[in-house]
């Protein structure tokens, strides 16, 4: 079903909202619907929550996060993407500047992920709303921590969440 959902994508000319939470597309799923959003322009909000995407699926998507202009709203929450996943997702904030909120939840990022989002979001005047935080309100993966590594994660939720008001007074 999505190989037929990703073909008819590169040809949509109306549908502005695509809702494929839950959907189990794994990394080959995400693949085949980056291949789509290459050449799609008309779609401007992806919901892909809970799929098991990873980070070789976020590779193949974020890959098309830099070309998209359409997409201003993504939802990626729960979908195991982790550090390495985030740092492909970084090179979409060099160039693309359309992209304007981003649900990152429960997918394990941890501090190097975050630096890493942060160093990109720099540079980056687009997106003015980042979710990375897990239920019950623990920053990032949300584990248990020592004291110093609680402490990175506060320096980085503070070092976000003023880029992020930076972008919104931007506009």
């Amino acid at each position: 079903m999505l190989f037929r959902s990703s073909k008819a994508l590169k040809v949509n000319k109306t549908l502005k909202t695509l809702w494929f939470n839950k959907n189990m597309l794994g990394s080959k799923g995400a693949v085949a619907l980056a291949d789509s959003l290459l050449v799609n322009k008309v779609l401007t909000r992806l919901e892909l929550g809970v799929n098991g995407i990873g980070a070789e699926g976020m590779k193949a998507l974020a890959a098309s996060l830099q070309v998209n202009t359409t997409l201003t709203t993504v939802n990626l929450e729960l979908n195991d993407i982790g550090d390495d996943g985030v740092e492909a997702l970084a090179d979409v904030f060099e160039v693309n500047k359309t992209l304007i909120a981003l649900n990152l939840e429960r997918n394990d990022i941890r501090c190097r992920g975050a630096e890493v989002l942060a160093d990109a979001l720099e540079h980056n005047m687009a997106l003015s709303t980042l979710n990375l935080w897990k239920k019950g309100g623990h920053l990032f993966g949300g584990h248990e921590l020592g004291w110093s590594a609680s402490n990175e994660f506060v320096h980085m939720e503070e070092r976000l969440n003023a880029i992020l008001e930076r972008n919104r007074q931007h506009k």
